[in-house]
C-alpha cells in the first residue's frame, strides 16, 4: 500500500539507489578446496611431534577458497566472506574482510563448509554456498601424497538483475591487475 510507495520514493531519491532497468551483470567465480597430507614428524625418541594446532590426529592441511576465474581480479563487489566450519573448531566462523578470500587450516575429517558472501551493496542479499571439504582423491581412501594434492573446484556465477546505479558502477569496473596477493594454492589451481 501507501507506506511501501513512500519507502520506495525515499529510497530512490538517494543518489545511486535507482535501479538500472533491463540490465543484468554476470560475475563468474570459483570456489572449492585444496588439500595436502601432513607428513608426521617425530622427535629423536620416536614420539610424534604435536602439530601447531596441538593435535597429533591432524592428517591434512587444507585451504577453502572463493575466487574469480581470473586469479588477479579482486572481487571489489564483495564486502566480506564468512566461512562457517564444523562446530568442533575453536573458531567455527571465520570472517575475511578483504581479498583473497580463503581459510587454511589443519584437520583430519571431511565436512560441509558454508561460504557466506556479503556484497558491498547491502541491498543485495548475502549468498550462501555449501562446499563439501574434500581431503581424498575420488575412489581413494589413502591420504594424497604431498606431490599430488586434492583439488576440488566448482564454477558458478553471481547474476545481478537490475542492480542499483552505485552498485552497477562497481560491478562495471574493469578488473585491476595490480593486486599483490595470490592464494597459497594458486600454483596448483591455475
Amino acid at each position: 500500500g501507501k507506506k511501501k510507495s513512500c519507502l520506495l520514493m525515499k529510497e530512490e531519491s538517494i543518489e545511486g539507489s535507482k535501479r538500472k532497468p533491463n540490465i543484468h551483470i554476470v560475475k563468474p567465480f570459483i570456489y572449492g578446496n585444496v588439500a595436502t597430507t601432513i607428513v608426521p614428524k617425530y622427535d629423536l625418541e620416536g614420539n610424534q611431534v604435536i602439530s601447531h594446532t596441538g593435535d597429533v590426529a591432524n592428517t591434512h592441511t587444507w585451504t577453502c577458497f572463493l575466487r574469480n576465474h581470473d586469479l588477479y581480479e579482486g572481487m571489489t563487489y564483495i564486502s566480506h566472506v564468512i566461512f562457517h566450519l564444523h562446530p568442533s573448531f575453536v573458531n567455527p566462523s571465520i570472517t575475511i574482510n578483504n581479498p583473497p578470500y580463503f581459510v587454511t587450516l589443519d584437520g583430519w575429517g571431511q565436512f560441509e563448509i558454508k561460504i557466506e558472501i556479503h556484497f558491498v551493496n547491502e541491498a543485495e542479499n548475502p549468498v550462501t554456498l555449501t562446499h563439501m571439504l574434500t581431503l581424498f582423491h575420488p575412489n581413494d581412501t589413502n591420504p594424497p601424497p604431498m606431490d599430488n594434492p586434492v583439488v576440488k573446484e566448482i564454477s558458478d556465477e553471481f547474476v545481478f538483475f537490475e542492480p542499483r546505479e552505485s552498485f552497477y558502477r562497481i560491478l562495471s569496473r574493469p578488473p585491476s591487475r595490480a593486486l599483490e596477493y595470490a592464494l597459497p594454492c594458486a600454483n596448483l589451481i591455475e
